[in-house]
């Protein structure tokens, strides 16, 4: 057993991760990595064998789910290739962005502004289309992130429950 100095530093330290999804990083591994240094490093009987190996699944398909929502809004919307990568490569760089101008509300609003815009640019600009199909393709890009997003926090709260529990209810 850890002093609960310990798990108390340990469950800050994982909300902190989980509250980074909301800009699209991969937060929610942080839980399953305190899980796993529980039971295989602190060897901690509040921590069988399943609840690590659980969590970190958990995060891999929340992972898996964020990369595939965000490729499906914008393909659904009419994105080609080029959209999908400007929704990326957007995406990334308004988190960016937003973050340094007004931290850190400014990269969750980066996020969504940077991958409409990013998907707008390259339908527009490298692929040819006309300014609605764009505009209609940079929406989807913004309701997939929005759908992956919302799914990955959820995941990564679901896995906080789970941290939290084991730390002072098992």
């Amino acid at each position: 057993m850890t002093p609960p100095v310990v798990d108390i530093l340990l469950f800050v330290l994982s909300l902190a991760g989980v509250l980074m999804t909301l800009v699209g990083v991969g937060g929610q591994f942080v839980p399953a990595l305190v899980a796993l240094g529980y039971r295989y490093w602190a060897v901690d009987p509040r921590f069988p064998t399943w609840v690590p190996w659980t969590l970190l699944g958990l995060a891999l398909l929340a992972e898996g789910v964020e990369a595939i929502a965000g490729l499906w809004g914008a393909k659904r919307y009419g994105a080609g290739r080029e959209g999908m990568l400007g929704a990326a490569v957007g995406g990334l760089l308004g988190a960016a962005l937003g973050g340094l101008l007004l931290p850190p509300v400014g990269a969750i609003f980066g996020v969504f502004a940077g991958s409409f815009v990013g998907t707008a640019f390259a339908e527009y600009a490298l692929a040819g289309r006309g300014t609605d199909e764009s505009v209609r393709a940079g929406i989807g890009a913004v309701l997939g992130k929005a759908l992956a997003i919302a799914f990955k926090s959820g995941t990564g709260f679901a896995l906080l429950l789970v941290l939290a529990w084991r730390f002072w209810f098992a």
